[in-house]
């Protein structure tokens, strides 16, 4: 079976607008995927845009940080004049000129993302939130390396903001930079303790250095404080399979689905463990309901699989 995706949600997580964007494949589950930004809703980023507060949900993707940061907007008083910029929009407010980025960004329009940015930066050019956004955009149209520069820029001015945190720490782990990732994260959990989306970034970074008592272990403290977080079940659920512990695999998945009972490859991926534990019914019929969600080639070939074990 093709292995779904986990990181993102980090970051299906960390901007809920443009999950679908930002979903990939990675071992443990690249749902915590191109969630850079899509594990953060547009209102709460603005409400720490200069020192940002930044919650996965993870990404929190499925949410920022439930105490934002108090520290005053920086955007100037006045607008400076910038007249080589050559803007096709008209925004009025930095708010606006975010929010045209994100809309943007939701669509795949990267060029209107960057008009949109230029004016966000043409009304207040010492936004470290455009600043973020403009290394988040970089990475989206695949120029890491400059995303990485940007982002590094903006938490040199402030090392606390969390936004730029979570983009760095996801570009990191998907360049399997393990190391730095988890040194971001662990940032994170220590300026906003139990930040879900932290914690789970950190799971995953110890997951894929061999860390795995670690990882589970903070995967359980995720699950114990909210037992319906999906992604850190079925992060779980594919750690357990990879091990061979097909049951504590099969209870995992079943947890996640308690969340999100239509997600098609949670569903494979349960069909696969019963499949490989023995239970050759339960899995055919997790492959066909997989199926009917997600016509996968690949699933429909192990149904058949699953069909003709005795």
């Amino acid at each position: 079976i093709e292995r779904p995706s986990a990181l993102g949600g980090i970051f299906e997580s960390r901007r809920s607008k443009i999950t679908a964007i930002l979903v990939g494949s990675i071992a443990l589950g690249f749902t915590i995927g191109l969630t850079a930004f899509l594990v953060m809703p547009r209102s709460d980023r603005d409400k720490d845009r200069d020192l940002a507060n930044y919650n996965t949900t993870d990404a929190t993707s499925e949410g920022r940080s439930s105490a934002p940061n108090k520290t005053p907007n920086t955007t100037p008083n006045k607008t400076p004049t910038l007249p080589f910029l050559k803007l096709d929009t008209n925004y009025k407010t930095l708010e606006e000129a975010e929010a045209g980025f994100d809309e943007a960004v939701a669509k795949g329009e990267f060029d209107d993302a960057q008009k949109a940015l230029d004016q966000a930066q043409k009304l207040a050019p010492e936004s470290l939130s455009a600043q973020e956004k403009q290394g988040l955009l970089h990475h989206l149209k695949g120029d890491s390396d400059s995303a990485l520069r940007v982002l590094s820029e903006v938490l040199q001015k402030s090392p606390r903001h969390l936004p730029a945190l979570f983009d760095r720490a996801f570009i990191y782990f998907a360049q399997g930079k393990f190391k730095k990732a988890q040194l971001d994260y662990t940032l994170i959990n220590a300026i906003e303790p139990g930040n879900e989306n932290a914690l789970l970034g950190l799971a995953l970074c110890k997951l894929r250095t061999g860390e795995t008592e670690a990882g589970l272990s903070t995967l359980s403290k995720i699950t114990a404080e909210n037992p319906n977080n999906m992604l850190a079940h079925r992060a779980a659920g594919e750690e357990f399979l990879k091990a061979g512990d097909y049951e504590r695999a099969v209870s995992a998945f079943s947890r996640a689905l308690d969340s999100s009972s239509s997600d098609a490859e949670i569903l494979a991926l349960r069909a696969r463990a019963y499949l490989l534990g023995g239970n050759k019914d339960k899995a055919v019929a997790d492959y066909a309901e997989a199926i009917s969600l997600n016509s996968k080639p690949e699933w429909k070939a192990d149904l058949e699989v699953a069909r003709s074990q005795p």
